[in-house]
């Protein structure tokens, strides 16, 4: 999963290098079209949008390729990354289980 969320440049948004920006009003600032603050506030919304974009589509790779016993852990975290955290975390305490297990059944 990792070699392909980076061939497509997501795997930023999961380890956390591609951080959320501020969230930008939907709504444009009073001002003059031509003024700073707006031509600010323009930038910075396409940012938050494009980060919007991409996180969803890491989030969609993410939850078209886990398990259905899996769904139930991610179904209410909001980005890339904590769904990323979670199943690593799930996913250790698993493999953790499975070995202390085999080495009980080799006692």
């Amino acid at each position: 999963m990792k070699s392909a969320l980076q061939s497509r440049f997501l795997w930023l948004y999961v380890n956390g290098e591609e951080d959320m920006p501020t969230v930008v009003k939907s709504t444009p600032p009073s001002a003059n079209r031509t003024s700073k603050e707006y031509q600010s506030w323009k930038e910075d919304r396409e940012q938050y949008k494009t980060w919007l974009q991409m996180d969803s589509t890491t989030m969609g790779l993410l939850n078209g390729s886990i398990d259905s016993t899996q769904s139930g852990h991610i179904a209410n975290l909001s980005t890339s990354k904590e769904i990323w955290d979670t199943l690593h975390q799930i996913n250790v305490k698993d493999r953790q289980s499975l070995n202390v297990y085999a080495l009980v059944e080799e006692i």
